[in-house]
């Protein structure tokens, strides 16, 4: 069961009409209230406010890769340190026996 809201109107329907509901107009939320699916915009308030949020957002994006493309590339080298090379022992080291509690 979900819930459908289009204004004021509350309806509860199955999952499986939720598309069909959705494309009616309605916002699908779960029965706790978060919200599954959004409402495709049919009206041409809601459309022309859409638009002009995506017009603001795509723009200030251009704005972004433009300043990005004007700051120089700057490579940053980084030496390694040089490491001595030292002999490995060919010698295991030796082990030694812990000594247990029965031993003392």
């Amino acid at each position: 069961m979900i819930k459908v809201v289009k204004g004021n109107v509350v309806l509860r329907v199955e999952d499986n009409l939720m598309d069909f509901y959705v494309n009616k107009g309605f916002t699908a939320k779960s029965l706790d209230g978060t919200v599954i699916k959004e409402a495709i915009p049919s009206d041409a308030d809601s459309l022309k406010k859409a638009y002009f949020q995506l017009k603001k957002e795509n723009d200030m994006l251009k704005k972004e890769i433009a300043s990005l493309k004007e700051k120089p590339q700057r490579v940053v080298s980084v030496e390694k340190p040089i490491v001595e090379d030292k002999p490995v022992s060919e010698d295991k080291p030796k082990r030694t026996r812990r000594k247990s509690t029965d031993d003392q």
